[in-house]
């Protein structure tokens, strides 16, 4: 098992880095405000594939007997997850406060559009 565990952390190691390498090197194709988000793509390809080698070196890591400095090292990458996680949360609640708050009163209920009729806008009746 230490074997395997010695695995999974190299290809975690290439997949997790290889995602940095591959955002920088990866050319934006789009043009305007989309420019770019095939970068975002493909970081998030690796980063994913990364995020399963990560959970796999978790579970592998509990078959390690205790007090083995291995098995603690087959849970850092569920740590660098869970920080890339928090992160990408943080980012998202950050540019979501970033909105200015609405301008001018808003309305207390909704209200559905009523008919009118002749009879009963003055404006319509014929008298």
């Amino acid at each position: 098992m230490n074997r395997l565990l010695l695995i999974i952390l190299a290809a975690w190691t290439v997949a997790f880095l290889g995602a940095f390498v591959a955002f920088w090197i990866t050319p934006a194709t789009d043009f305007g405000l989309a420019a770019g988000w095939n970068k975002v793509g493909v970081f998030m390809g690796w980063q994913g594939v990364a995020a399963v080698l990560a959970v796999l070196a978790a579970v592998v890591s509990r078959s390690v007997p205790r007090g083995e400095r291995l098995r603690w090292l087959g849970l850092v990458p569920m740590g660098f997850l869970l920080l890339l996680v928090a992160g990408v949360v943080a980012l998202i609640v950050w540019a979501n406060m970033q909105r200015p708050p609405p301008e001018g009163p808003v309305p207390s209920e909704t209200t559905a559009p009523r008919a009118v009729t002749p009879d009963a806008d003055p404006v319509l009746r014929n008298d």
